[in-house]
């Protein structure tokens, strides 16, 4: 299996960060002097033959400037994760699809690899990415049982 796959990389990063009390979109905050959305477009490059379709909302102009070397597209409204998805349909090609969260840069390539890996082995419709939190307050939450 080759370690670059036709999957349509689908990046969020629509949102406006409200609990950052800043003026700055969310995604375009640095860690390592990189924004973070930057950090999440590299990561699905390294999977991906297919460039990533970036959805922009809050901020879209500052965002546009900063990010180059991506499809975007504009949700106008945000009306959650679903309707994030659906504003990129027109880039989906055949296959699988990946969606991420620009806000996520530490995310890893061999996570998404290995996920990839598990979810074509298993022959799955859907496959979600998870990990275990000690303390989860704050954030939303999937029940595994």
């Amino acid at each position: 299996m080759s370690n670059v796959y036709s999957i349509t990389p689908i990046i969020l990063a629509a949102g406006e960060g409200k609990r950052m009390y800043s003026k700055v979109p969310k995604v375009l905050h640095k860690v390592c002097g990189i924004p973070m959305v930057k950090h999440v477009i590299n990561c699905a490059r390294e999977i991906s033959d297919v460039e990533p379709v970036v959805v922009i909302g809050h901020g879209a102009e500052q965002v546009r400037k900063e990010i180059t070397g991506v499809r975007f597209v504009e949700q106008e409204r945000q009306l959650g994760t679903g309707h994030a998805v659906i504003q990129a349909e027109k880039y989906i090609i055949d296959g699988d699809i990946l969606i991420l969260y620009g806000d996520t840069p530490l995310l890893k390539p061999e996570t998404l690899k290995e996920m990839h890996r598990v979810h074509q082995e298993e022959g799955c419709s859907v496959t979600i990415l998870t990990s275990d939190m000690e303390d989860p307050t704050g954030y939303g939450r999937i029940v595994r049982t």
